[in-house]
């Protein structure tokens, strides 16, 4: 059903708000600030590029493995409860991680409890919430929470402050920020089909779909396809400053980069999510895979800021579109009532793609002193997602059968 009257149109406004606040601190605030300070902390804790990216590795590793819980909580828990945990595990994760004397310690506590923390509170609650309120456009409304706001704007004042008082004094402002977030999610609504709200949703179909089991062959694709997709934008955010940096453009113009990720990202939410509700999930993915393929191989080859910057923008337009996509594809085949299960059992399967993809890049670079062949595997991985699109098996029909 669409929101109908004033008040119940009012509700669903707010909860898309709430669910694009919560995303944008969840991404923007480890994404965004992460690949800022990995030339530091190699200095600082003296140790490698692998290493240290392993940090954006373990938040994947983190995301994945927690994502199945987290789902099956949200179709049967309040998305409020879930989202309240989130905001205080990652308060404490960047809290702990700023005091942190070694590796170790700061992987243990931006890797795990940040980790933690934006799985309850960013992506698939955010996604629940967007979904549940918006069930005649998921894509447009996932699309819409996906909108990269502090990924744009945060780059930019991260950097300003961390010249100013240090990395630490940074993530210890966003522990305090996550902690300030906890008011606005106790008025968190639940949408209507879900569990906990214990209204019946008008998408009837969805009552006859289940999530599956791991051994279902479409989880497993769809996870499969999301993993080949993501991938390159988590090593992208990791990545892509060290590369400026290494390609002899200043710090400020590095930094800048990934206030162009964001706003294209932001717009490649958007667009891509309009794209899945108006011509198929798949039809987005395939486009995606298609047009990632050929801009990493691309950026393999390119120097200077300004054509760095517009391949940068091009391609961001591109990765912020893939989780609107695949959201939009686990709801057509499983359904609202199902969509947390289903969503982060898929997630799981995207786990190891994300986790990989940052340290990978990072001992590519150890091992060559560059980025060249990183960028070509982030290429064939795009590619070998566009064949599997392209099988007949690749049609996601609703699943009424619990396949």
């Amino acid at each position: 059903m669409q929101p109908t009257g004033s008040h119940q149109r009012g509700r669903a406004i707010a909860m898309l708000l709430t669910g694009f606040t919560t995303q944008n601190l969840a991404m923007g605030t480890t994404f965004g600030a992460y690949g800022l300070i990995v030339a530091t902390l190699t200095q600082e804790f003296q140790t490698s590029n692998s290493l240290v990216a392993l940090g954006m590795g373990m938040v994947a590793l983190c995301v994945g493995l927690a994502a199945p819980v987290v789902g099956t909580l949200l179709d049967r828990w309040s998305v409020r409860s879930v989202m309240l945990l989130g905001a205080l595990t990652a308060a404490l994760g960047f809290i702990t991680a700023a005091q942190a004397q070694s590796i170790a310690v700061f992987l243990f506590c931006f890797g795990l409890l940040v980790g933690l923390g934006i799985t309850f509170i960013g992506p698939l609650p955010s996604a629940k919430l967007a979904s549940g309120w918006f069930p005649q456009a998921p894509g447009k409304a996932i699309g819409f929470i996906g909108i990269a706001l502090l990924m744009a704007i945060g780059p930019p004042i991260y950097s300003h402050w961390i010249d100013a008082h240090g990395w630490r004094s940074l993530f210890t402002l966003l522990g305090i920020v996550f902690l300030l977030t906890l008011p606005l999610l106790w008025f968190v609504k639940e949408p209507p089909g879900s569990v906990a709200s214990g209204v019946q949703s008008d998408t009837g179909a969805t009552t006859h779909r289940s999530a599956g089991g791991f051994a279902s062959g479409r989880v497993w694709q769809i996870g499969v396809l999301g993993g080949l997709l993501f991938a390159g934008g988590v090593a992208q955010s990791t990545h892509i400053v060290n590369y400026a940096l290494r390609q002899g453009i200043d710090s400020g113009h590095a930094a800048l980069l990934m206030s162009v990720l964001g706003f294209a990202a932001s717009a490649g939410s958007l667009l891509w999510g309009g794209v899945a509700d108006r011509f198929g999930p798949a039809q987005a993915l395939r486009g995606l895979a298609v047009a990632q393929a050929i801009l990493w191989a691309v950026e393999a080859h390119l120097t200077g800021f300004v054509a760095l910057a517009t391949l940068v923008a091009i391609m961001a337009i591109c990765s912020g579109g893939v989780l609107a996509a695949l959201c939009a594809l686990v709801v057509k085949v499983y359904g609202q009532a199902h969509f947390g299960t289903a969503l982060g059992r898929v997630m799981l399967i995207v786990t190891p793609f994300n986790f990989l993809a940052a340290p990978v890049a990072g001992m590519l670079f150890d091992a060559t002193g560059s980025y060249t062949l990183a960028f070509y595997l982030m290429s064939a991985l795009n590619g070998i997602a566009l064949v599997l699109l392209l099988t007949p098996g690749a049609r996601f029909q609703p699943d009424r059968a619990g396949t």
